[in-house]
């Protein structure tokens, strides 16, 4: 009987997560995270933060890295479009899920909390979900700080970091978006089809397409 009267408990409960991801590593954990919730009974509605604007992926050289690395150490807003208005309501709690750019909340999260934070969050509980490689502490005070602002209550987070000790994560960081960047952009050397592949190749990437 208990198990039935807590089944129903969660059933009955609404969970919002706002989330941002720029490699997708948060938009795996997001899936994750909400898969559990839906498996409990919670209700999930998921919000995607879109920048208008948005850093290209990978970056085509290392300037480009470094002059995004610089503006997100500063905590440089990324204009981001209209929330929906599914947003807007009751909510048990709301998850702002993020990763952590140069120790701050990313551009787009910047950029809810300075417009939206206050009609979206006001009176709700609010846990923040942290993708990071190691240094999220700034990025959850900033959180923290912000939201208490717009009148919301801050759970402890939810942090998810990078399993490897420094200096390794930190260089892995640097080569998924700067050196494997640059090397994306250099094309594949042909190759000819090996007897019995079927498909045709194309000049534009150098490799074998399949049908």
């Amino acid at each position: 009987m208990e198990s039935d009267t807590r089944g129903t408990a969660m059933a009955d409960r609404r969970v919002l997560i706002i989330s941002y991801s720029f490699t997708q590593q948060t938009r795996v954990l997001v899936q994750r995270f909400a898969a559990g919730l839906a498996s409990a009974g919670v209700t999930v509605v998921q919000e995607r933060l879109e920048p208008i604007a948005p850093y290209a992926y990978p970056f085509k050289n290392d300037l480009r890295l470094g002059i995004a690395m610089a503006a997100t150490f500063l905590q440089r807003r990324m204009p981001i479009r209209p929330v929906s208005e599914q947003c807007r309501g009751d909510w048990d709690c709301i998850v702002l899920a993020g990763p952590t750019w140069s120790y701050n909340p990313s551009g787009p999260v910047l950029a809810f909390l300075d417009r939206d934070a206050r009609i979206v969050c006001k009176g709700q509980t609010v846990i923040p979900l942290i993708s990071c490689r190691a240094y999220w502490q700034w990025h959850y005070r900033t959180l923290r700080g912000r939201l208490r602002q717009c009148g919301a209550v801050v759970e402890t987070p939810e942090v998810f970091s990078h399993p490897v000790g420094e200096p390794w994560r930190s260089l892995g960081l640097l080569l998924k978006l700067g050196f494997l960047a640059t090397n994306s952009q250099r094309p594949a050397a042909p190759r000819s089809a090996t007897p019995g592949e079927t498909g045709s190749f194309d000049p534009g990437t150098g490799s074998a397409a399949s049908p």
